[in-house]
């Protein structure tokens, strides 16, 4: 199920699914360890007595990111109960705490006994072996931890603190015993369990007919006893509303909004880029770690997620937020990369918000040869964004810092070419499915030297400056060689070693404009002309929802077999390309009009609260994969960024 909400700071992160269930805790590394378990963090209500969960199928639900911050609306409502809710969410941008503030409308004439019973399964550190629930009397509180991972939960009512509680033992894996308990009504005041635990607690008043009463929840997040009672007693001191309304100025000053040029976009465009600028925000750890996605729903599938770092998004999501004007948080990143680059000058595959190497499916030996398991283009391009980075902040001090390590990166790309075709060696492609040459990588190599060769000349002189420029200059000069098919008239996917032979792939695939976008062919040179006219009629999704595939006969996720109608399923990425494409050749408003078409069809696809997935079904539109991806909402704030920039460019008389 997707993710239809992330809150955070940067330390505390937490994820919410369409049944407004937290799926996913974490703390204090975004994207690390989740602490919660299998049925997450949910609240359910005892209404006169009786149970009902507002994840059910019975309520409207509606939710929404609440004037361009990181601070999230829901609201909710159930005729037969005669109840409507509204809670506003929001993780605190300086502390580490999570707060609700939440309105029980009576809409019946006669009063109302409403309970609010807050539910937590744990996990506590990613397992849930050793963990310990129980009631703390000092704070009127929950308090869970294990280790250095302490959890206190509270929250008030208006006849006050929590009116019952319970610690309780999780017996069997997907059995939550007090989730039993509380669609039962009741909870049995048990002050401590230990082992694979869950804990709840209820806040109960009684709400006049026409009335509305407040509760407040709260979740403090430390590494000791101390630290979450402190931050208890600041939100008592503070009250969360104030500290509700603290986070939503400081998101709505960051997203600075008013300072942005829109151009002629709607709306509707404008709101889907705040979204997503503050969604990419929160995928982001205050380490430096860009997460791909800390949507863990695929774990319970192949037992392993998304919530890495690959330096090829991280780093493309890094020129999204320095176009952006966020150069404070590009530059983690790139202090972060120093940190985890191997010795020899590459990026590894991906690695934990932490920096420790992630898992991997790229072998290291193969057809009884030895191999790098490695996808070039993410250290390329790593060294791209920091040239671009320095292009536009000119920040010298921080390019000296970590320039030593980056001279490696831009060292290994000049090493590490195929001597026969003067091609990069073969590595994994963008999409991580096969082994070869590509024009992609090849691109990505060639933009990376180009900036080295710019940044060494500040460090290390004209000598090695031209020593990197030389090196792309060659690469260049064989991918127009080797990856232009004459015949067809476009440019290759790329090329694979068969022994003596070289073999071409003429497959259609949208990475392919990585030419363009890094400066290596104009958009308007006729061969990128003639590849795109191939890439629009090849990987068009003929379907009403529209858009584009990654490449002709995209397996992930398929969706149908008939690849002439839908060659795969639509990506934001690759329609967000596109649309990139259409920007950068249009010679007038009009033309330019069909990129803004591209960017109204993605943001078709969002979910309600405005996040992004990484692709839809072609039919129906309904997210697949995970969401959010942050690539799909770093491309997108890009996308805007571009039109905007050639709309004023086509707008302005000569």
């Amino acid at each position: 199920m997707a993710r239809i909400m992330s809150l955070g700071n940067g330390r505390l992160l937490v994820n919410y699914d369409q049944r407004w269930t937290v799926r996913e805790l974490f703390f204090p590394e975004v994207g690390m360890a989740n602490h919660l378990a299998y049925f997450g963090a949910r609240f359910a209500l005892w209404v006169d007595g009786n149970f009902t969960w507002p994840g059910g199928n019975t309520w409207e639900r509606h939710v929404r990111y609440k004037d361009w911050s990181l601070v999230g609306e829901f609201s909710m409502s159930q005729k037969d109960a005669g109840l409507e809710l509204r809670m506003t969410a929001a993780v605190h941008h300086r502390l580490d705490v999570l707060l609700y503030d939440i309105e029980v409308s009576n809409t019946r004439d006669a009063a109302t006994q409403v309970d609010l019973v807050f539910t937590h399964d744990w996990a506590i550190s990613g397992n849930d072996v050793g963990d310990t629930a129980l009631y703390d009397p000092t704070t009127d509180a929950m308090l869970q931890y294990k280790r250095d991972r302490f959890f206190l939960v509270s929250g008030r009512s208006p006849a006050g603190g929590p009116a019952s509680f319970s610690a309780a033992k999780r017996h069997e894996p997907r059995y939550s015993g007090v989730w039993h308990d509380v669609s039962h009504c009741h909870l049995n005041r048990s002050p401590i369990s230990q082992g694979a635990v869950s804990s709840a607690f209820s806040l109960s008043a009684s709400v006049p007919g026409g009335k509305t009463a407040h509760y407040s929840y709260w979740l403090c997040a430390g590494k000791s006893i101390d630290e979450v009672r402190l931050l208890h007693a600041r939100v008592i001191d503070l009250g969360v509303q104030r500290l509700i309304a603290e986070t939503q100025s400081y998101w709505r000053e960051w997203t600075r909004m008013d300072e942005r040029f829109f151009a002629d976009l709607s709306p509707e465009i404008k709101e889907a880029f705040a979204t997503s600028l503050l969604v990419t925000r929160s995928q982001i750890d205050a380490g430096g770690a860009i997460l791909a996605s800390t949507d863990m729903e695929s774990l319970d599938y192949g037992r392993d997620h998304y919530g890495y770092v690959w330096p090829r998004d991280a780093a493309l999501i890094c020129l999204a937020l320095d176009r952006a004007a966020y150069p404070h948080t590009t530059r983690k990143y790139f202090r972060f990369s120093t940190r985890v680059l191997a010795p020899e000058g590459y990026m590894w595959h991906r690695y934990h918000p932490d920096g420790s190497l992630g898992s991997s499916w790229h072998p290291w030996y193969q057809d009884g040869e030895n191999q790098l398991p490695i996808q070039e283009d993410e250290t390329a391009l790593s060294l791209y964004a920091l040239g671009e980075h320095y292009l536009r902040h000119r920040d010298l001090e921080f390019l000296e810092s970590v320039w030593p390590e980056y001279e490696q990166m831009a060292d290994f790309l000049c090493g590490y070419v195929d001597k026969r075709t003067g091609l990069p060696e073969p590595s994994y492609d963008l999409w991580e499915e096969r082994r070869g040459i590509f024009t992609f990588t090849a691109s990505a190599v060639i933009a990376g030297l180009m900036k080295a060769s710019d940044m060494a000349r500040i460090f290390r002189g004209e000598r090695q400056g031209e020593k990197y420029k030389s090196r792309a200059a060659e690469i260049k000069e064989a991918l127009e060689n080797l990856l232009f098919h004459p015949d067809a008239n476009r440019f290759l996917r790329g090329v694979y070693k068969r022994g003596d032979t070289i073999e071409e792939d003429l497959t259609p695939d949208s990475s392919i404009f990585a030419l363009w976008r890094f400066g290596i062919i104009p958009p308007h040179d006729p061969r990128m002309v003639r590849t795109y006219k191939n890439l629009q009629e090849n990987l068009s999704v003929k379907t009403k929802v529209g858009g584009y595939a990654r490449y002709y006969a995209d397996y992930y996720h398929k969706r149908s077999d008939d690849f002439h109608q839908v060659p795969g399923n639509p990506w934001v990425i690759c329609t967000l390309w596109m649309a990139q494409y259409l920007a950068a050749v249009a010679r007038s408003i009009e033309e330019l009009s069909t990129a803004r078409q591209l960017l109204e069809k993605v943001i078709s696809w969002r979910l309600q609260s405005g996040i992004m997935p990484e692709q839809v079904d072609p039919f129906n539109a309904e997210p697949l994969s995970v969401a959010p991806l942050t690539w799909s909402h770093s491309e997108f704030v890009l996308s805007v960024i571009d039109y905007a920039k050639k709309y004023r460019e086509l707008s302005t008389p000569c």
